[in-house]
């Protein structure tokens, strides 16, 4: 199955899906909100023409800002590993590298890396003793974290740098279908000393779980365009070992979705569809308004309420097991909040 092809499709995303030219007029309505969401130098990097629109000095300044941020995140990754504990960057900072064609084009707001569990004390009093602390960030809801995998970002004293520590790739249940071990196990060396990355099949679970998480909403862009950008080289993924622990983790559901907006997006999904991942029958009244908002690039999007987005995960983002269990810890939650730091002596 591809919509590889679809010439219906708005130059934006048919630039960031990987086609060629030559591509129409922008939207540049679209344009701005994109680029507002993935920063000036993203949208540059991804899009001909688009720093036309955005302006040149906006790029320049998101560059510099994405490279900040990116060389802090690289400096302390380095320096956990060379301190003896070894981990492994994901989301942003990965991509930057492995993906991204320009890594000053992916915005980064922090460094997430992965320890393995029995290795988070260990991170922490690393962090904790160079004068890093917890930051208080507001949750989604008033039930606080219900997420198991990271916590608190954790705040530099004097560069700003945010570090996020994981113990998995992402919450319940992705550590049953990729488990930390697993993860830290198949880890690639960086083009950058000391840096670590998810390798590429890994990586794009770790995308499409993400996705999910945000409920393929504005929040989840950076996800989906990572992933846009890893199926421009589908072959480098084995979709057959990603459905297979998709269905051993109960996350056949969200990833399938995943992949089904990446292929109205523009997508190439033969891979993956012949790995056994059913797209074409995803459907429905909440995904189409995902698409429709994903293709207008969240341009006079109004954001969702609570109640669009608990049905937006029940119906797209989580399987009947996994929805269960979240409810059953935000009702939990509300009674009792987690502050979202360790459980642990350290913290």
């Amino acid at each position: 199955m591809s919509l590889y092809h679809d010439e219906t499709l708005d130059p934006v995303w048919r630039a960031i899906a990987g086609h060629e030219g030559p591509f129409g007029p922008l939207d540049e309505a679209a344009v701005v909100a994109l680029a507002d969401l993935i920063s000036a130098a993203g949208v540059a990097a991804l899009v001909p023409a688009a720093a036309d629109v955005v302006g040149q000095d906006a790029v320049q300044q998101a560059r510099l800002l994405n490279r900040f941020r990116r060389l802090q995140g690289e400096r302390w990754s380095a320096a956990l590993n060379a301190s003896g504990t070894f981990n492994m960057a994901m989301k942003g900072l990965a991509s930057a590298h492995a993906v991204w064609p320009d890594p000053d084009g992916r915005a980064v707001s922090d460094a997430d890396l992965l320890v393995a569990p029995a290795d988070l004390d260990a991170a922490l009093r690393f962090f904790l003793d160079r004068g890093f602390a917890f930051a208080d960030m507001p949750t989604r809801g008033p039930w606080g974290f219900v997420g198991d995998a990271s916590f608190q970002p954790l705040i530099g004293p004097d560069d700003g740098c945010n570090i996020d520590l994981h113990v998995q790739g992402d919450a319940h249940p992705f550590a049953r279908a990729l488990p930390a071990a697993d993860l830290l196990g198949a880890a690639e060396k960086a083009d950058v000393d000391g840096i670590w990355l998810p390798c590429a099949s890994h990586r794009f679970l770790i995308a499409a779980s993400h996705a999910a998480g945000d409920l393929f909403t504005a929040d989840a862009i950076k996800s989906v365009v990572d992933g846009l950008l890893m199926l421009r080289d589908p072959d480098r993924i084995d979709f057959a070992e990603l459905h297979s622990r998709c269905r051993a983790g109960s996350m056949t559901k969200p990833v399938t979705v995943f992949l089904a907006l990446l292929a109205r997006l523009g997508a190439r999904v033969d891979h993956a569809a012949a790995a056994g991942f059913a797209i074409g029958s995803v459907r429905g009244r909440a995904f189409d308004q995902v698409v429709s908002a994903h293709r207008r690039c969240f341009a006079g999007v109004p954001k969702p309420g609570l109640l669009t987005r608990l049905n937006h995960e029940a119906r797209l983002a989580a399987e009947p097991d996994i929805l269960l269990r979240r409810n059953a810890r935000r009702v939990f939650g509300m009674v009792r909040p987690r502050t979202g730091r360790p459980p642990i002596g350290v913290a």
